[in-house]
């Protein structure tokens, strides 16, 4: 996942009735989120507040909305973008906190090799 996921598209033909008026709306991502991304944009969509709101999800590819047709561009597009834009900002940063501790671990680990084969040379067994 080398770029920021985003909203591109709608699948009409995932898009399927779920109860008496109620629909899954699949909104197409621009990659596969990774499980990280995914808890991410739940932890924000769960903190997201408004009166219209509706539960999404991540589903493989897509974003899945749980709600009326109408009501995706009047109500929920805009708010399900900046969603997913916080979700890449945390996880950018999350990336950046992975790599920075990669890259001190493979300074450490060397200096920590050579102490543990320093010893092995101490030791004395009969």
């Amino acid at each position: 996942m080398g770029e920021a996921i985003r909203i591109v598209g709608y699948d009409s033909t995932r898009s399927k009735k779920h109860g008496t008026a109620m629909f899954d709306i699949y909104l197409n991502l621009s990659d596969f989120p990774l499980h990280v991304w995914t808890q991410m944009f739940e932890k924000h969509w769960k903190l997201e507040t408004y009166n219209m709101k509706r539960d999404a999800w991540i589903e493989d590819k897509y974003l899945v909305l749980h709600c009326i047709p109408e009501e995706v561009d009047k109500y929920h597009l805009e708010r399900l973008k900046s969603v997913v834009d916080k979700t890449n900002q945390d996880f950018a940063s999350y990336v950046s906190e992975r790599d920075k501790a990669e890259s001190e671990r493979k300074v450490v680990e060397p200096k920590e090799t050579e102490r543990l084969d320093a010893l092995k040379g101490k030791l004395k067994f009969d």
